[in-house]
């Protein structure tokens, strides 16, 4: 699912033209940086570098899910699981930008 996940982002984030990756912030304060890491999870930016909303971020979840449910389980899951599953990711991109952000990696 990660690997579905990770080429569906990256893959939307070309199509769109936008920069999907992670970018630390230059600010200083635990509070900022970590409003900075939780917002920029699902963030990207253009080209000319405007911040938009990130729709490869909010789509590539589901889509991962999904994959998994009919890959595994055709018969057992169905959409509902696909979207308890996908939160996983939601939860888990903000705190793998919070640990980018803090540690330096």
């Amino acid at each position: 699912m990660s690997l579905i996940g990770t080429t569906t982002r990256y893959g939307l984030g070309e199509i769109l033209h936008q920069d999907i990756t992670y970018h630390p912030c230059v600010c200083r304060g635990t509070v900022p940086r970590t409003f900075h890491a939780v917002t920029q999870s699902f963030a990207a930016h253009t080209r000319s570098g405007r911040g938009v909303l990130s729709i490869p971020a909010i789509v590539s979840p589901f889509v991962a899910a999904q994959a998994g449910v009919v890959a595994w389980y055709p018969s057992r899951f169905n959409v509902s699981d696909s979207l308890r599953i996908s939160r996983n990711f939601y939860i888990g991109l903000p705190i793998g930008n919070l640990i980018r952000e803090f540690t330096g990696r």
